[in-house]
């Protein structure tokens, strides 16, 4: 069963402005000290930040080149493999589309990223088709695999391709909807050949990603969310506000605070309860009824402790 990774540590607020500086060239890699270097491979982000500066024509440091040229090479290595299957299942007649992780090398948001699994989404009907589309490169995983569920897992024996996630549903906060992936497959879009998630869908699966999985407070995660966003107009964010049950200003009471250390304090727990507040979700109405049936629940004991004693 694959590991979860540990916590990414929190960035100070000065260590956070570094790496800012850094990305929008205000400062040099060539000035930067060694430990923002180590921060920023902590964050995901030292390779974009090499490749960012490289474009800019400024010298990149050798353990900034280094970390670049790596990450360029396993994805020099694993691109092939992933536009074979993409042909493979454009040939299978079957809708799908890619999000997320290794998807980005399609569609980049930070340039050389570290990238994850490869996830395809298709409808529940066609899930099992993956099967076809794989040999050669992947295999079905029969320990993590959920036959007859919305997801089926592969893997990679020789360890070079990434695991390989097939998921029949779109689920937000463990709700999952098979019915509502015809909605995102006509949406979808093409590049190079490679069938990706719409642009507000992009959004809200890195949204939902980054609230649940609230552990994982990368930087590279915050920017990405920051550039997906300003991709959309203001209407389109409202919609996939709504459609997950949030408000702009709950959302972002939290976002702001992913790359903070402190995630648990008071200040933050505030942020997460706004947004329940804001929500229509049957968890809100869990947490209203909660204290109610906690009492009515105390006085039924009461009543039957009182009745045993006469």
């Amino acid at each position: 069963m694959k590991r979860r990774p540990p916590p990414t540590p929190a960035l100070r607020q000065e260590e956070r402005k570094a790496l800012e500086a850094l990305r929008t060239g205000r400062q040099t890699l060539a000035d930067a000290p060694e430990f923002l270097f180590r921060l920023a491979r902590q964050h995901n982000v030292a390779a974009s930040l090499a490749a960012i500066a490289s474009e800019r024509g400024q010298y990149v440091p050798q353990i900034w080149r280094h970390r670049l040229r790596q990450l360029r090479a396993q994805q020099l290595t694993v691109r092939p493999h992933l536009d074979r299957l993409a042909r493979r299942l454009n040939r299978l007649g079957r809708p799908w589309f890619a999000a997320r992780g290794w998807a980005r090398i399609y569609d980049p948001v930070l340039p050389v990223r570290p990238m994850g699994d490869l996830d395809i989404y298709m409808t529940l009907e066609h899930l099992e088709d993956l099967d076809q589309v794989i040999d050669g490169d992947w295999r079905h995983d029969p320990r993590n695999g959920r036959d007859g569920l919305a997801t089926r897992k592969f893997i990679d024996s020789s360890g070079i391709l990434p695991p390989l996630d097939g998921h029949g549903a779109l689920s937000w906060f463990g709700s999952a909807d098979p019915v509502s992936m015809h909605r995102y497959l006509s949406r979808r879009r093409q590049i190079d050949g490679c069938w990706l998630a719409s642009p507000e869908d992009d959004f809200a699966i890195a949204l939902a990603e980054a609230l649940v999985d609230s552990s994982q407070r990368s930087l590279r995660r915050i920017w990405e969310l920051q550039g997906l966003a300003e991709r959309l107009d203001e209407d389109v964010l409202k919609q996939v506000y709504t459609k997950m049950d949030l408000k702009p200003v709950a959302w972002r009471q939290i976002e702001s605070r992913l790359g903070h250390p402190g995630w648990r304090r008071p200040a933050v727990m505030r942020a997460a309860w706004n947004w329940l507040r804001a929500s229509r979700s049957p968890l809100r109405t869990a947490l209203r009824l909660s204290p109610m049936m906690l009492r009515l629940l105390g006085a039924k004991i009461g009543r039957k402790s009182s009745g045993n004693r006469s």
